[in-house]
């Protein structure tokens, strides 16, 4: 009888609707959690392709001197170049990043504050 009787809180206890306010305000919520990972690892990779950048306009800045010269070939110049480009394009990337992921980080804490779920977005 004290099994059924604690299968019955347990089931009344899993049924009641449980809103963000529940949590004690020390505590972070999954989502917003999950968001602030993203965020903080959008950060990194921030930084790791900030120091790609550093290192692809070191090689171009070598290219530049050495291809006038007739010390380097177009090709070589011209992947140099290019390799510089793209790690410029993946900086600007990866602040778009940082902003989508506060954004999100912003809407969970939000949503999760009035008692709503956060979906979860790739």
């Amino acid at each position: 009888m004290g099994s059924l009787k604690a299968l019955i809180l347990l089931l009344l206890f899993w049924t009641l609707p449980i809103k963000a306010e529940d949590f004690p305000l020390n505590h972070s919520n999954p989502y917003v959690d999950l968001y602030l990972q993203r965020m903080h690892e959008s950060k990194a990779q921030l930084k790791r392709a900030e120091a790609v950048l550093e290192l692809e306009q070191v090689k171009f800045d070598i290219a530049k001197n050495l291809f006038p010269k007739g010390a380097m070939s177009r090709e070589e110049y011209k992947e140099r170049e290019a390799n510089f480009r793209i790690a410029e394009a993946f900086i600007a990337e990866k602040k778009a990043s940082i902003g989508a992921a506060e954004s999100l980080y912003k809407l969970a804490i939000t949503r999760t504050e009035v008692g709503q779920d956060m979906p979860i977005c790739n």
